[in-house]
């Protein structure tokens, strides 16, 4: 097994502590072999709820999704997406659903 050291600070109710001092500390981690991962911009959040723009037959479809963690600039999507589905991943506030998309390739310069 691997070990780490991160520095922590805390706040406990415990007038046994003295300021300053050490402990040890296990963090059970759930460990995620294949999660779902698109870009946090792709989100967009309405009324309490979370949804993407899926593209399907050059339309957008607004399906509701249930977000799990954040790193950064990267959303954990823990259910409503299948892998390989094509999804906006920006300006989503001002798109509609059954907005007519046309999806064009990428270059270097864009």
């Amino acid at each position: 097994s691997q070990t780490h050291t991160h520095p922590l600070r805390i706040q406990v109710e415990n007038r046994g502590l003295i300021p300053g001092q050490l402990g040890q500390v296990k963090l059970p981690l759930r460990e995620r072999k294949a999660a779902l991962v698109v870009p946090a911009s792709a989100l967009l959040r309405e009324e309490g709820k979370h949804y993407v723009f899926l593209i399907r037959d050059n339309h957008l479809v607004r399906q509701e999704i249930i977000p799990g963690l954040r790193y950064g600039d990267l959303q954990i999507v823990q259910h409503g997406l299948q892998p390989n589905q094509q999804l906006v991943a920006r300006d989503v506030d001002v798109l509609s659903e059954g907005n007519e998309v046309q999806i064009e390739d990428l270059r270097p310069d864009d």
